[in-house]
């Protein structure tokens, strides 16, 4: 994966049809991942300050 080759250290993939955020977030060379749904506080590893749940994303 492109992302992993130049180590991208976190993304977020916005999935407007099943209305629901994954972070990918990268250890030890590889990416894992958690999913985010409804009121569920977002967990950034770049943005600790964020606090933002899918619902916003999806309500705005």
């Amino acid at each position: 994966m492109l992302y992993n080759a130049i180590e991208i250290p976190e993304y977020w993939i916005i999935d407007f049809s099943d209305r629901k955020v994954t972070v990918l977030f990268l250890e030890d060379g590889l990416y894992e991942e958690i999913v985010y749904r409804g009121d569920e506080v977002i967990k950034s590893l770049l943005f600790t300050e964020l606090k933002l749940t899918p619902s916003q994303i999806f309500n705005a």
